[in-house]
């Protein structure tokens, strides 16, 4: 960590950042105004003076800590890190002409741009800062040439400077890491849209070719090794695409716990000269670890299909792992347009019932044919998630309170009164409650969920089989 090195060409400023330089350098402007030039050029001297003995405090630190060392090591101090600091310093407290803050404040930009391009984290930049202004502060405490005003200014001075520059460096170090962060989600966005069935296939088919080579090495030729999983195709694809693709994925992590047990503990027992019998019990280990690298390979992909288009495989609403999306732009628009929304969370009463008195195909269909009827109910402009379970939440755009409780009537007592067909001609009537929340300004999309929800719980309190909105 280094807020003297920097790229020599940061990207250019998008509007956002444009206004916030501005603000910034503006700020800067009434800082350096509110100091004298006698304090500003005494900082200055005492920061040339020191800035040798306080780069190498700064990297002693630094290097002995370990979240530090990652990004660090003597070599780079010596040979360009450190003389980069003292550049620096020397400039950010060199800048006492006014006319030099928007070249200061670029730099702060390329620094904030280099750290997360190398995705230093912004909590390790923050302590920098820290010891920084620790040490600025005790060498201007220990000189003795400063009077009482004096002092109070040069420190006053400092920590503005000080807490400016990395305010504007983490300013641009969000930006840019939040450029990344979408190029990176549209990258993986992309390897998601390939055809999943295709490359389920074609991952199931590298495992059993691994499988069958390991089997046959079992008679492999004095000297030679066996394959490792994590040198094959399949194991290649699972480092460097799998885990990109499935970026946090439980099933992810457990196939790579598999593969790295294999490596490490079952094939160099099997390169090891044991006897029938061992080897008989390792390859039926390693036969179960394949089975269920297969199963877990299954069940990722199966569970990604499904939303591949967006939808709910039972009731084909949108899939709620849309719904922060979906919300935080409704929020967005309502910030900027004043169109209101409302958000609609539907329980379908008594339906544990319905699984436990018809069984739980009936309750799938209960639920597919509630789910159509409330799709039929609203606009194609709203949007309707599969919450969990028998929950189903709509987001109602652009209505009003008593517009949105129009349409929730409408659409309990329009359900109320229709039969769910089931098999061998029978029919069902269920009922439903539902939850209603507008909202109400709150910049957290959880927060309306959460009155939707609560009013739903008073609904299903009263009686069920009613609308109840939120206070």
């Amino acid at each position: 960590m280094n807020p003297g090195e920097y790229s020599e060409d940061p990207p250019p400023a998008e509007t956002g950042e444009t206004e916030t330089c501005q603000a910034t350098e503006r700020q800067w402007q009434e800082v350096i105004a509110q100091i004298s030039t006698e304090v500003r050029i005494k900082v200055a001297d005492i920061v040339r003076q020191r800035a040798p003995e306080l780069s190498t405090r700064f990297y002693k630190v630094m290097l002995e800590d370990p979240e530090a060392t990652i990004f660090l090591n003597h070599a780079i101090v010596e040979n360009r890190l450190g003389q980069a600091l003292l550049r620096w310093l020397n400039m950010l407290f060199g800048t006492s002409d006014p006319s030099l803050v928007s070249a200061s404040i670029a730099q702060q930009r390329q620094v904030g741009t280099s750290h997360a391009r190398i995705k230093i984290p912004i909590n390790l930049v923050c302590r920098g800062a820290r010891y920084l202004k620790h040490w600025l502060s005790e060498y201007i405490a220990a000189d003795a040439s400063l009077d009482r005003d004096t002092l109070k200014s040069a420190l006053i001075y400092i920590h503005a400077l000080v807490d400016l520059a990395f305010e504007t460096m983490n300013s641009s170090f969000v930006s840019n890491a939040d450029r990344d962060a979408r190029t990176d989600e549209a990258y993986r966005l992309f390897s998601l849209s390939q055809d999943l069935a295709i490359e389920r296939e074609r991952q199931r088919a590298a495992l059993v070719e691994w499988n069958h080579l390991i089997m046959s090495s079992a008679f492999r030729r004095p000297g030679s090794r066996m394959p490792l999983i994590g040198h094959s195709e399949f194991g290649l694809w699972l480092v460097h695409k799998a885990q990109f693709m499935f970026d946090r994925s439980p099933e992810i992590r457990q196939i790579q716990s598999i593969t790295e047990r294999i490596d490490l503990q079952i094939v160099p027992q099997l390169d090891a000269h044991l006897d029938a019998e061992q080897i008989s019990a390792l390859f039926t280990q390693l036969d179960s670890d394949v089975s269920e690298i297969k199963f877990l390979l299954t069940t990722l992909f199966d569970r990604y299909l499904e939303v591949e288009n967006g939808r709910d495989a039972l009731t084909k609403l949108l899939n709620r792992r849309f719904l922060p999306s979906a919300l935080m732009r409704e929020i967005e628009l309502a910030k900027k347009t004043n169109h209101k929304f409302t958000v609609m969370l539907i329980d379908i009463d008594h339906f544990k019932r319905v699984n436990d008195s018809y069984g739980h195909d009936t309750g799938d269909t209960v639920l597919q044919q509630i789910a159509a009827l409330i799709m039929n109910s609203v606009r194609s402009g709203d949007f309707v998630f599969r919450y969990g379970g028998e929950e189903i939440l709509v987001i109602l755009v652009d209505v009003d309170s008593m517009t949105a409780l129009a349409v929730a009537e409408k659409m309990r007592t329009r359900i109320g009164q229709t039969n769910i067909l089931l098999s061998g001609g029978r029919s069902l009537n269920v009922t439903i409650s539902i939850g209603l929340a507008a909202y109400d300004g709150h910049p957290d999309y959880r927060r309306i969920i959460t009155r939707a929800d609560t009013a739903l719980y008073e609904a299903k309190n009263a009686g069920r089989n009613r609308s109840v909105f939120a206070d």
